[in-house]
């Protein structure tokens, strides 16, 4: 709801919020890589899932 509001608030094209939505997770991905990168090792969540298998 934010991103359609804002795009609609500056004059936007009407595709622009999956634009931006894509912008925004690329660049987490990289941040992530560079991250795992300078670290020199894979990040791994340390949460363990304990429910029931289905």
């Amino acid at each position: 709801f934010g991103l359609a509001a804002l795009t609609r608030s500056l004059g936007l094209p009407r595709d622009a919020p999956f634009r931006l939505f894509a912008l925004a997770r690329s660049v987490g991905w990289a941040a992530h890589t560079v991250e795992q990168i300078t670290s020199g090792s894979v990040i791994r969540p340390r949460g363990r899932y304990e429910g029931v298998l289905v």
